[in-house]
């Protein structure tokens, strides 16, 4: 005879590796609808620029305001915490 529990195995295995091969999971970024207190209009813009240098395929440009885009977070997230916690 069959061992149930065996065959279950198998055919939660079988199933698993189908479900891979034909809908492999995916990750979805989920956007916030209001953005952190330290997200301003000028990192903003500094991320548009990017992302447009990035699709246009600007190496120099795109590093540039790749930079520019990471200095300018560090620099919001420290102002605003920093203001936060003296207040």
């Amino acid at each position: 005879m069959y061992d149930s529990n065996e065959t279950l195995k198998i055919l939660y295995s079988k199933l698993n590796n189908l479900l891979d091969k034909h809908a492999p999971l995916q990750c979805k970024r989920v956007k916030r609808y209001q953005q952190p207190g330290w997200y301003s209009e000028d990192v903003k813009q500094a991320r548009c620029m990017r992302d447009k240098f990035k699709n246009n395929s600007s190496w120099p440009q795109y590093k540039l305001w790749r930079n520019k885009f990471s200095s300018l977070i560090k620099t919001a997230k420290k102002d605003y915490f920093s203001t936060a916690v003296q207040n």
